[in-house]
């Protein structure tokens, strides 16, 4: 569907991945993975024609359609929530408009309206309200102009937008950022169940990506990797594919250096000369892997304080809030002790970050107490930087700033444990992306060194390496941790309570992190564990043996030669399904592979591809067979 031809981007002197050849298939779900700055947007940008790569060229296959997740969008442009997302189906959104257009060429008439039925365009409305709804946008927001939704409305209805397309291709990056639980959840099922297409997708949330990935393109050593296979499967052959390189050239080294040494000690002696010269050949011939760095680094969190907090940390009374005539919550209520790590859950819009604004000081509740224990310092993470970013000075002068009674070489320490390193620090915090300036505002909070930690979406603009180092950093953290979280499994991993905020009132799930994985588990409708499914087929061997002790010898034999029969199908099976992924497996190595592609014609590039898909339907119809016969 499409083919990646030495694909190569660079900006300045700077390569992000050069000579790429890649073949990507129809109806396949392909996660993009890589550090932030690797590369990823970048390819999503120029596989959506919104940037020309450096070098190389990408042919799509006639008519593809491309949807793309778009990062903005005017808010001058009057259109509405419902307005936005129909617009998605530019042939459709411009049809209805010159439907709807007075002045508009009656003879026209007949051919729109034809469009407009072949488009299913009088349902397009409510399947725009569909989509919104499923991604958490109420219905009194559905009409409401661009101009009077706020960035997290804006990005859903755009996210919104794009899935309305229908595009064959469907490119996502960061989708989940302004969703809450139940919004992935929605979104992860669509595309499960909806969508049919290829989906690119780049995202740090790692649940997310495991149930939706099939197959890895990883962004890393200036280059872009394929691998066959689902995330969590990627996680360990990545590190195993790096290893092997690495033993490899340490073996091509160790065999030079063995021939080297006999050369250099023979090479004088005439009886030796000859055998020498025959090392001096094998030595040529020798090829060392090149070892380019990772661009993945993990940043370096390191949270202490310098006095401990009482036994009681935060004690929250009574406390409401409201804006608008209907309250946002009413009566909140908890304790927090100190060593608890707890996370506050919900869908968007009904109050989580007010909760934290007013615990950090921001906000004053309408009615209520918030009270600290003694000796308790808190470090808050909110949830925007923008004032921040309006801001022109270096970072490591404005950090100094803040923090004047620390030395300056400790200043510049903690820049450096989040990837700040040298030239770097003399970055405008005007000129930082979203995830330098999380890292910035992680180096100010362990300079604090805060006994209690206010975080607000934390996991926001890290990428999945960060991630990982933040829960990390967390679960050993000896203080006390109050988060707003849309990461399942950041809050299992660091969480021993969870608090739901939802319809204007708070309350702590009893049974903690483990609620998360029952609601999921309900959500998805988890198929059986393996020892359930042991059990159940213990259960039905049982009752065969049973049913079969009352059969008639003829009535035995009849099913003995059936069983035959199907054991028999089971072993054809078996081979057809290995030949048909060796048949993949080859036609993909042709695909990876720029020479042999650039040799092919249109043509015959065309039947390689339709030739490829036909074997992995076939795949999948005789693995259902199999999976039938062999449970």
């Amino acid at each position: 569907m499409i083919s990646l031809q030495n694909l190569g981007m660079s900006y300045g002197e700077r390569d992000l991945f050069t000579g790429v050849s890649l073949q990507l298939n129809e109806s396949t779900r392909y996660g993009i993975t890589g550090a932030n700055g690797s590369g990823k947007s970048t390819l999503l940008k120029i596989l959506a024609n919104r940037d020309v790569p450096s070098e190389g060229k990408i042919d799509v296959q006639k008519g593809t359609r491309i949807a793309y997740l778009e990062q903005n969008l005017p808010l001058d442009s009057g259109e509405t929530a419902i307005q936005i997302v129909i617009a998605g189906d530019e042939i459709l959104s411009k049809a209805l408009a010159e439907r709807d257009n007075p002045n508009a060429d009656p003879a026209h008439a007949g051919e729109v309206e034809e469009i407009i039925m072949s488009r299913e365009g009088y349902r397009a409305e409510a399947e725009a309200a569909r989509l919104l709804s499923g991604l958490g946008l109420p219905d009194e927001v559905h009409n409401i102009p661009a101009n009077k939704l706020s960035g997290g409305q804006l990005m859903r209805a755009l996210l919104a937008r794009s899935l309305f397309a229908k595009g064959e291709v469907l490119l996502l990056d960061e989708p989940t950022n302004h969703l809450d639980m139940p919004g992935i959840k929605w979104l992860e099922n669509y595309i499960l169940n909806e969508f049919q297409g290829t989906l690119l997708l780049i995202t740090h949330d790692r649940g997310f990506l495991s149930a939706l990935s099939e197959q890895i393109l990883d962004v890393d050593y200036k280059t872009i990797t394929l691998f066959n296979m689902n995330y969590n499967r990627f996680v360990g052959a990545r590190t195993l594919a790096a290893e092997q390189k690495e033993r490899e050239a340490e073996a091509a080294k160790k065999k030079i250096a063995e021939l080297t040494e006999f050369i250099d000690r023979f090479k004088a002696k005439a009886s030796k000369a000859r055998q020498a010269q025959s090392r001096v050949k094998q030595v040529e011939k020798i090829e060392v892997p090149e070892i380019i760095p990772s661009s993945r680094r993990k940043p370096s969190f390191n949270f202490r304080y310098e006095r401990e907090s009482g036994r009681d940390v935060l004690n929250i009374h009574g406390v409401s809030m409201q804006f608008t005539e209907t309250p946002l919550f009413q009566g909140a209520e908890f304790l927090l002790r100190k060593g608890d790590k707890a996370a506050i859950v919900g869908p968007n819009g009904h109050g989580k970050t007010t909760l934290l604004k007013i615990i950090a000081g921001e906000l004053t509740p309408k009615s209520g107490s918030v009270q600290f224990g003694h000796e308790v310092r808190m470090g808050y993470y909110a949830q925007v930087h923008e004032e921040l970013r309006k801001l022109g000075e270096p970072l490591h002068e404005h950090l100094h700033t803040l923090h004047r009674e620390k030395a300056v070489k400790d200043v510049r320490g903690s820049l450096g444990l989040m990837l700040f390193e040298g030239d770097e620090q003399k970055k405008k915090l005007s000129a930082l992306s979203g995830g330098e300036m999380a890292r910035f505002v992680f180096a100010d909070l362990m300079l604090q060194k805060p006994n209690f930690l206010v975080l607000d979406e934390p996991t926001n603009h890290l990428d999945i390496e960060g991630i990982e180092a933040l829960e990390d950093a967390l679960a050993a953290y000896q203080g006390t941790v109050l988060m707003v979280s849309h990461d399942r499994a950041f809050i299992k991993k660091v969480c021993n309570r969870v608090f739901e905020l939802k319809d204007g009132t708070l309350k702590e799930l009893n049974a903690g992190v483990r609620a998360l994985d029952d609601r999921e588990d309900a959500e998805a409708k988890a198929p059986p564990t393996a020892r359930q499914k042991a059990e159940a087929a213990a259960e039905s061997d049982r009752q065969q043996a049973s049913a079969e002790a009352n059969l008639s010898y003829e009535q035995r034999k009849r099913l003995k030669s059936e069983a035959g029969k199907a054991q028999t199908r089971v072993k054809r099976l078996e081979q057809e399904i290995a030949d048909h992924e060796a048949r993949i497996q080859a036609l993909d190595a042709l695909f990876g592979d720029g020479g042999q592609l650039q040799s092919l014609s249109a043509d015959e590039l065309r039947t390689k591809t339709e030739e490829r898909a036909q074997l992995q339907k076939q795949l999948e119809e005789r693995l259902a067979e199999w999976e039938s016969l062999a449970s």
